[in-house]
């Protein structure tokens, strides 16, 4: 049985105008279209995938070991060879994602369903293969001073520092002061820029993770409550109630300073705060689809309740979700950059945007920029976030697209 449209994806009369001059009419056409035309939404999402980008290929942009370098006649690519497995894997995975979009589009119909699957094996084969063949490294050779000796070549990153490489004779240096560091140094003497490029690895990472954990918590449940009611309803929606009781930031600060300050475990804990809101919104839509005729077709047909909830339901009721998660990426990158600043979240060395805003706290009348830049950067993804919610808020909502 093919999936019903629900309400919402009903055309306006201008939209179906459009599909009857040539233009395959569909809900997800629709949407597209409509959330182009909120021009604030497109520069959200261009600004999204500008830190998406950045993330992924910051050890290229922002690194103390160069690209090659030629000593003594003989040529060494010292940045390739370091690059760590987590690198390789976010490179593995951005080019799984990318073959995934560019083949989808190729495979007739009946093979798209499993271009997905097989793009999911394919990356977790290639990142088994990553952490059993690729370790750690450690290398301490001075690069920029091999590039210094006599017909030394040497072809360094854009910026050529790493983000824990310290200069005490260059700290606390402002904006433009000394070459190569455009956004200044720190109290250590390293790099503000390199430090901003490679937080947003981390900022990236806490908001999508703990949102993923939250989504898919969030939409089990919800559809759980919302497709059997009685008991079970009864059940997942004081669960929901005990969660909200608790104060979620207090609540994470309490576990960090119990189980020690991990990446994985703010991620963790803000996934396992965050999804009841995702949870009422799937519950309150499948109390609706559930009444509707295709759903009670598929009962009557003698579906299993997993096949009716996961393939012909939720496809209809997860708009919701869609909008809510947007707006938990920009709260858990919030969130994130709240502990760091307090000093209970990612351990030091490893760069975050709190971290930086809590150093420049030390002595904010001579590093101003300290504040400035890592306040800015929350302030320019939080807000790019905010406005592709928005847009998809207003694109998937009929009666908004409709006015």
């Amino acid at each position: 049985m093919r999936e019903a449209a629900g309400p919402a994806s009903l055309p306006t009369n201008r939209t179906l105008a459009e599909g009857l001059a040539g233009e395959p009419l569909t809900y997800a056409a629709i949407v597209r279209r409509q959330f182009m035309r909120n021009r604030a939404a497109v520069v959200g999402l261009a600004i999204v995938m500008l830190l998406f980008a950045v993330a992924v290929f910051v050890p290229f942009l922002a690194n103390g070991y160069p690209y090659r370098i030629r000593i003594e006649g003989q040529m060494h690519y010292p940045l390739f060879r370091n690059l760590t497995p987590q690198d390789l894997i976010i490179l593995a995975a951005a080019g799984c994602l990318v073959a995934w979009a560019v083949v989808r589009r190729l495979l007739p119909a009946r093979l798209r369903r499993w271009s997905l699957p097989v793009c999911l094996v394919a990356f977790a084969a290639a990142s088994a293969a990553i952490v059993a063949v690729v370790r750690d490294r450690n290398d301490r050779t001075d690069y920029r001073t091999l590039a210094m000796r006599p017909g030394a070549d040497a072809v360094f990153a854009p910026i050529p520092y790493s983000p824990q490489e310290t200069d005490l004779d260059r700290k606390r240096q402002p904006p433009g002061r000394l070459a190569g560091h455009w956004l200044g140094t720190d109290d250590l003497g390293r790099d503000v820029f390199s430090r901003l490029l490679w937080s947003t690895r981390v900022s990236l990472a806490v908001g999508f993770v703990a949102e993923g954990f939250a989504v898919a918590i969030g939409v089990i449940l919800g559809a759980l409550a919302g497709y059997f009611g009685r008991r079970t309803d009864f059940v997942i929606m004081r669960l929901v109630e005990i969660v909200i009781c608790f104060p979620h930031f207090f609540l994470i600060l309490t576990v960090l300073a119990v189980f020690g300050r991990h990446l994985w475990l703010i991620m963790l804990m803000i996934g396992l705060l965050g999804w009841t809101e995702n949870a009422r919104f799937v519950r309150a839509e499948f109390l609706r689809l559930r009444t509707m005729e295709y759903a009670m077709a598929a009962r009557a047909l003698g579906l299993g309740w997993a096949r009716i909830v996961f393939r012909h339901l939720l496809p209809n009721g997860i708009a919701p979700v869609m909008v809510n998660a947007s707006f938990g990426v920009a709260a858990a990158i919030l969130i994130e950059g709240g502990l760091s600043f307090l000093g209970f979240g990612v351990a030091p060395p490893t760069a975050t945007w709190g971290t930086m805003l809590n150093d420049g706290m030390i002595n904010p009348v001579a590093m101003p920029w300290m504040i400035i830049l890592p306040g800015l950067a929350i302030f320019t993804a939080v807000a790019a976030y905010n406005l592709v919610g928005e847009g998809l808020r207003d694109a998937l909502d009929p009666k908004l697209r409709s006015a």
